[in-house]
């Protein structure tokens, strides 16, 4: 019996065409159904610029961007100015120890600028941005930096970083500079301090008073001096802080909190 031959293709070739086009309907479907990752429109802030009293700043735990930064970098997204924080690089050398440290206090400059007056002074308004930028600075020369504005600033200012952040970084910067035994910047720390309205408040929130006091011994006499006048100067809104009430126990307990003995 002669062959009959067909031009049709092997059922199998026929049976792929179909299942091999449904495989890749499903793979573009999957594709297309996959959930796109959220393009950056911002740059990343860094741990320096954050300004510590907003709600994610104050719970590290949810690992959120600082809002008020934020805030500010879509302000200048939007071409509404504000030229604050977020200008501190990304990578702060003077905090970490390396880097181009000339660069940062270049960076450092041109951040403080638009926030200060001609006098040297920060703008009432922008109290809180220099807390941010002063914290995380670690080398000398920055942070003399700062003292220099603070000193020029105006009692607000001050006001503004007695009650925020600013207050516990100038004592941070007060025990630094005695454990290496910079003088000069214990010098200028213990005359910005003189200017500040402290109260009750300030003192039972911030050690300030026991570590001045421990000044008033220091080997340097123009300290011991500044040391000794700003803790005199503190016990008198302290209620029994001089410890003339007597040797009372509630008297002996307000001298060893606010003074260390």
């Amino acid at each position: 019996m002669p062959s009959i031959t067909s031009n049709a293709p092997p059922t199998q070739k026929l049976v792929q065409k179909p299942k091999n086009a449904a495989i890749n309907a499903a793979l573009v479907k999957t594709m297309s159904d996959a959930p796109k990752k959220r393009k950056q429109t911002l740059p990343s802030i860094p741990k320096a610029a954050r300004c510590g009293h907003c709600d994610t700043c104050l719970n590290p735990q949810w690992k959120k961007a600082c809002l008020t930064v934020r805030e500010q970098l879509l302000n200048q997204q939007q071409g509404l100015g504000d030229e604050g924080p977020p200008r501190i690089a990304a990578k702060n050398p003077a905090r970490n120890g390396g880097g181009d440290v000339e660069e940062y206090y270049n960076t450092l400059r041109e951040a403080l600028k638009p926030l200060l007056l001609p006098n040297g002074g920060v703008v009432p308004s922008s109290a809180s941005q220099l807390v941010t930028l002063m914290d995380g600075v670690a080398r000398l020369k920055a942070r003399a930096m700062f003292v220099i504005v603070i000193d020029q600033s105006s009692d607000d200012v001050r006001l503004v970083l007695q009650r925020g952040r600013g207050l516990e970084l100038l004592h941070q910067w007060v025990e630094d500079a005695r454990e290496v035994g910079k003088l000069d910047m214990l010098r200028n720390l213990l005359d910005v301090l003189d200017k500040f309205a402290i109260d009750v408040d300030a003192l039972r929130r911030v050690p300030l008073g026991k570590t001045v006091a421990r000044l008033k011994k220091h080997e340097n006499d123009e300290i011991s001096r500044k040391a000794t006048a700003l803790v005199a100067k503190w016990k008198a809104v302290v209620p029994g802080g001089d410890g003339v009430a007597g040797g009372t126990k509630r008297a002996r307990c307000v001298m060893v909190f606010f003074w260390g003995g």
